[in-house]
């Protein structure tokens, strides 16, 4: 029986996918809830990414598309946490010229959340 290219690379993905999940739960665990919460959107993202290429693997494709808009929403959140709470830290500290530094994120994070509003 002969294994085909495309089942290797997910197979490969599959093995370092799970150690990354491994790792983060196992971060998750050791630390504070600050911590936690940072690590939590990694490990849907890790958990999303494991599921999309057992899926593939299997030949149920319909599934997909799930585990892709959870990737998405996911990352989505991270990133526009991550900002929130800059803009925070940058008003609080009152480190306004931050603001310069924080727009082309801001700007990315938009173009990235239309685009999974579209689809």
């Amino acid at each position: 029986m002969k294994i085909s290219k495309e089942k290797i690379y997910l197979i490969g993905n599959i093995i370092s996918v799970t150690f990354v999940s491994i790792v983060l739960i196992w971060a998750f665990g050791e630390n504070n809830i600050y911590t936690q919460l940072f690590i939590l959107p990694f490990i849907i993202c890790a958990l999303a990414k494991l599921c999309e290429y057992i899926f593939l693997l299997i030949n149920k494709d319909k599934f997909v598309p799930i585990c892709q808009l959870i990737f998405k929403i996911s990352f989505n959140i991270y990133v526009f946490g991550l900002l929130i709470y800059a803009f925070y830290y940058s008003i609080k500290n009152e480190a306004y010229s931050s603001f310069i530094f924080l727009i082309p994120f801001i700007i990315i994070g938009i173009i990235l959340l239309r685009k999974l509003i579209k689809k």
